[in-house]
């Protein structure tokens, strides 16, 4: 037999040794109990650090002209502008996202380490790549930069709220 086909009181249970009327305990109503899941993401939302320039949706437009180039990129790729519309759209959609990870980092909202560790990581390779250094040094100098870096990203964040990580 189930725990479901057990029948189970729904009122007040009466303890006969004791002689008190009590309860099934409860669980403590959360405030987001009741909510829909885009009022959650939106209460979160509000919640994160406001950047300098607030009531400027800077980010936002950055990602958009980021994603107007990327199109406008894909639609001439044979032509070398196209390729550079690309490379231009990524690094604006890139540097709006990592805007937002740096500011919830270091004002102590969230712990973005990896992908604060990761872009001296790409600006490493990308250096020693034009450089014309051979890949196996490439990538263990890599590997090190990112473990430095994500070492001391970590430490500020900690320095900054007392913990390792927020979820």
């Amino acid at each position: 037999m189930g725990k479901r086909s057990r029948k189970r009181p729904t009122g007040p249970v009466r303890i006969s040794e004791v002689g008190e009327t009590s309860t099934p305990p409860s669980r403590p109503r959360s405030s987001t109990v009741g909510k829909s899941r885009v009022d959650r993401f939106i209460e979160r939302a509000e919640e994160r650090p406001k950047p300098p320039w607030h009531p400027v949706p800077l980010v936002e437009l950055s990602v958009l002209a980021g994603i107007v180039l990327l199109v406008v990129g894909i639609i001439n790729r044979e032509d070398p502008q196209g390729r550079l519309a690309i490379l231009f759209g990524l690094a604006l959609a890139a540097l709006a996202g990592l805007e937002t990870a740096a500011r919830d980092h270091f004002t102590g909202f969230r712990s973005h380490s990896s992908l604060l560790a990761a872009m001296p990581t790409i600006l490493t390779a990308i250096l020693m790549g034009f450089i014309g250094v051979n890949l196996p040094i490439v990538l263990p100098a890599a590997v090190l930069v990112f473990a430095i870096s994500f070492f001391a990203f970590r430490a500020s964040f900690k320095r900054r709220t007392g913990v390792n990580f927020k979820v």
